[in-house]
């Protein structure tokens, strides 16, 4: 068994997941604005466009992340449970349950599935419910973002990480009976996603027992020493670590210790395989192009506008605005010198239309998309 890990190991693991993730936090806001069909509302892409300029911005990462979906992930999971190798058990009665407990939990899978595609992975969380009456129902599931989960990336696959942690935030009444006699000093809650210029600051204060106030506790498994570990800055003491636990209360079916953390990947990256891939950032780039493309395509045609030339003093006032409403049947009247023809009088002015690479270059992106989802344009919907 290895030695225990310290609070300096403890702090050491947490700042350094802190930094990884302050470091992503710009591209997890852009997948997260173009998810939402937002992200040209940042100021450094309007500042891109005049300010009168229609912004359109495609469905297409919504296409991307919807079409994952609705071909991998299927509305009623459900497994196939057979005898084990000595043909004993009872399948009938494993496949019943399990089925019954993914029917149960098929939501909180789907919004897991496409948190890991759209950033860089997903996880799970098991939790106990001893008050369930139903032993079925004792345990529930719920998504957890990925900033939100501490991992070992030395580890090159989850299987053998040394430690893992979980970082959630408890209303500061919450904390004080669930940890009781540890005094606690809550702060405004941060969310990792806030891009306002409101976003408060770590530990921004907030006195008593508000329903504001908030503690924000890490949840550290000592995978090696087979220990749980509460950690918090918001104690009112040097030592942040709240509390340990020994043994890990839950275990593999061969007694070893084992974290209620279920990872979801569905890209791995080539040097450091647990940091994960985002699907939607593989094709970020050809939707910033193809929102692009349609804004200026947009504003283009909203620029070609009929306009005439005429002499000066051919048309009085009632004549212009009756060839501005474009009267059905009108008969315009117009001052004409002698022998002059009427036909040169009025001319339009020639519209210089948008040029067909449009089309082609759509086609292009369109291309990009299905080849860097590996999907077909069929099966994002289009």
């Amino acid at each position: 068994m290895a030695n225990k890990l310290t609070l300096t190991d403890v702090e050491d693991i947490i700042s350094t997941h802190v930094a990884y993730w302050d470091a992503c936090q710009h591209i997890q806001n852009s997948l997260t604005k173009m998810l939402k069909q937002e992200l040209f509302k940042d100021q450094s892409y309007i500042a891109l466009y005049n300010r009168n300029d229609v912004i359109i911005e495609p469905a297409a990462a919504h296409s991307v992340i919807e079409g994952y979906i609705a071909s991998l992930y299927p509305k009623a999971p459900a497994v196939i449970v057979g005898p084990d190798a000595k043909q004993q058990g009872q399948p009938e009665i494993v496949e019943g349950v399990v089925n019954r407990f993914l029917y149960d939990q098929s939501e909180v899978i789907e919004r897991a599935m496409k948190n890991a595609l759209v950033y860089p992975f997903s996880f799970l969380k098991l939790a106990l419910l001893p008050e369930a009456e139903s032993i079925i129902d004792q345990i529930e599931m719920k998504p957890v973002f990925p900033w939100d989960v501490v991992i070992d990336f030395d580890a090159d696959k989850f299987e053998s990480s040394r430690f893992v942690g979980h970082r959630y935030w408890l209303p500061i009444s919450t904390a004080r009976q669930r940890f009781p006699g540890v005094k606690f000093k809550g702060e405004l809650k941060r969310n990792y996603l806030n891009t306002t210029e409101a976003k408060p600051v770590k530990g921004t204060p907030l006195s008593g027992s508000g329903i504001l106030s908030y503690v924000e506790i890490y949840e550290i498994y000592d995978l090696m020493n087979d220990a749980l570990i509460f950690f918090s800055d918001n104690l009112e003491r040097t030592d942040k670590i709240i509390e340990r636990v020994s043994p890990i209360p839950f275990r593999k079916y061969n007694g070893q210790p084992l974290s209620p953390m279920v990872p979801i990947y569905f890209s791995q990256a080539i040097d450091v395989p647990l940091q994960g891939e985002s699907t939607l950032r593989r094709v970020y780039d050809s939707i910033v192009e193809l929102i692009n493309l349609r804004t200026v395509w947009a504003n283009g045609i909203r620029k070609e506008a009929r306009q005439m030339i005429a002499r000066k003093g051919a048309l009085d006032e009632e004549a212009k605005a009756i060839f501005s409403e474009n009267r059905d049947g009108a008969i315009l009247e117009i001052e004409a010198l002698p022998g002059e023809s009427i036909v040169g009088a009025i001319q339009p002015i020639p519209v210089v239309g948008l040029a067909p690479d449009f089309s082609v270059y759509e086609s292009l992106i369109e291309r990009d998309l299905s080849t860097g989802t590996m999907m077909g344009s069929f099966a994002r919907g289009n």
